[in-house]
């Protein structure tokens, strides 16, 4: 019997494919690439303390490697520890109850979006986006009780993740909070720095210092003129062995003629990678 694929499966499309496709060709034939898209801080030489790993080891060492719900305990200890870390850093008040953890972001909006959308129902999605992000009024009432009931039913959290995530947030707590990011902060600040300065020294380019991500969006003048559209841009850069991801990934309306452009690569690449784009743009534009 053959299997069909949902709707949903069928009509799902990876639109940065292609560019994918080309950069693994280009170094296949011995091009550097230089990429614009980590966002993963370690790419910065950025290590969490030593205590989260050892809170790792200690709960795997005592086993804690089954369901979550056979422990209340712990889930009551890691509710209590997020409630007081968000107290503590961020000034806001939550009842433990109201915790729920999710794989990331992109799950916590699926859940929602499971919860709350049908196929009659519309929200509205800021741009730039990540594939879902949506703005909604909500009664909160009957809805949180049902949400927080199917997050207990299906979203399985391993023992020895919440055992860890409980341990660290506990101890960072005693500690001051999460001061050990500060030093990756001011790191990431001066990375921006360097970035948003000397993009906009770029003709035909135009960028906002980022506030609260290590992502810039910049505008590329010449999309509609000299390019078509940002995608043609983006593969002509590429070209010259320089990877940004197109603004259309990121949204359909506000997005056009933008780039993402990721500051999470080191100083000297970043000067190479936007050399070689300086070049690139006096070439095509002039």
């Amino acid at each position: 019997m053959q299997v069909k694929p949902s709707n949903l499966l069928q009509n799902f499309r990876h639109y940065e494919v292609p560019f994918l496709r080309r950069i693994a060709e280009l170094e296949r034939g011995g091009k550097e690439i230089i990429s614009f898209t980590g966002g993963d801080a370690a790419l910065l030489g950025y290590e969490p303390p030593a205590y989260t790993t050892t809170a790792l080891v200690n709960a795997a060492k005592k086993n804690l490697t089954m369901y979550p719900s056979f422990s209340r305990d712990l889930i009551k200890r890691f509710r209590e520890a997020v409630a007081r870390r968000e107290k503590k850093v961020h000034g806001t008040s939550y009842d433990p109850e109201d915790v729920i953890w999710t794989n990331g972001v992109t799950h916590a909006h699926n859940l929602v979006y499971f919860s709350l959308l049908g196929p009659e129902n519309e929200c509205i999605l800021l741009e730039p986006t990540h594939f879902s992000w949506c703005a909604r009024e909500l009664k909160m009432l009957e809805f949180k009780k049902k949400f927080t009931d199917y997050v207990n039913f299906c979203v399985l959290m391993p023992m020895t993740t919440i055992a860890a995530a409980t341990e660290v947030l506990e101890r960072s707590l005693d500690m001051g909070g999460m001061n050990h990011l500060d030093t990756l902060n001011k790191k990431l600040e001066r990375q921006r720095d360097f970035l948003w300065k000397r993009m906009n020294e770029i003709e035909g380019v135009s960028c906002v210092k980022p506030r609260g991500t290590y992502y810039t969006f910049p505008l590329i003048e010449e999309v509609g003129k000299t390019w078509k559209s940002e995608g043609k841009f983006v593969m002509d850069l590429l070209e010259e062995g320089v990877y940004v991801r197109p603004g259309f990934l990121f949204g359909s309306v506000n997005c056009q003629r933008h780039v993402r452009v990721s500051f999470i690569l080191s100083i000297d690449e970043m000067r190479r990678g936007l050399d070689v784009w300086e070049t690139f743009m006096k070439k095509q534009v002039g």
